[in-house]
């Protein structure tokens, strides 16, 4: 009996033990939304304003569709427009970002690019990170209301900074670099970002 009890005691606290180690979601519908309904999360209202980590650990995404009778097709309709707001706010933040790169004068200097190449570099480029980096993305949450359908997609930092590390060294010669030199620079410039939030 006593071997029975101690085997349930040592059993109670390996499962409060992972359950509190556990790695947590980010709170999709710890509050209420704007519009009223008490059970919507906060997403379905602001999106990645809802998470504290939106444009530091992660990207989201948020789309909706309503009018579809067949409710598989209107959850496919919604996650298709997750996706592709969240590809809109990627490619967004990669052309943001490599605006700021090849001004720096650590490769502006090196690249002597004229106005209209930097832009077609910049635009290029951030349409092909968005493109590689795209195919991390995952719909993380759905929610039904009383007539329209909303889901939730996420892409992580990393993979994005991945996707545009491999386009920057692919690239690199455009820049006058060397592909190593042009990845350490585009790592350093990402980590700052990362770090002041933007």
């Amino acid at each position: 009996m006593k071997l029975k009890s101690a085997a349930l005691t040592v059993a109670g606290t390996i499962l409060m033990f992972s359950l509190g180690c556990a790695k947590k979601e980010p709170g999709l519908a710890d509050q209420s939304g704007k519009s009223g309904s008490k059970d919507q999360p906060v997403w379905v209202v602001k999106c990645q304003g809802a998470f504290a980590d939106a444009g530091k650990n992660s990207f989201y995404g948020c789309g909706s569709a309503r009018g579809i009778p067949d409710q598989a097709r209107r959850m496919k309709t919604a996650d298709e427009r997750a996706k592709a707001d969240l590809a809109k706010a990627v490619e967004g933040y990669a052309a943001s970002f490599f605006q700021d790169f090849v001004a720096g004068s650590a490769v502006s200097e090196k690249a002597g690019m004229s106005g209209l190449e930097a832009a077609q570099f910049i635009e290029m480029i951030s349409k092909e990170s968005t493109e590689i980096a795209s195919y991390g993305i995952q719909v993380i949450d759905h929610w039904t209301g009383p007539d329209e359908t909303y889901s939730l997609a996420r892409l992580s930092f990393d993979t994005v900074s991945q996707a545009m590390g491999k386009r920057i060294a692919d690239r690199a010669q455009d820049l006058k670099m060397e592909p190593e030199q042009a990845m350490e620079e585009l790592d350093r410039q990402l980590l700052k970002r990362r770090e002041a939030g933007k």
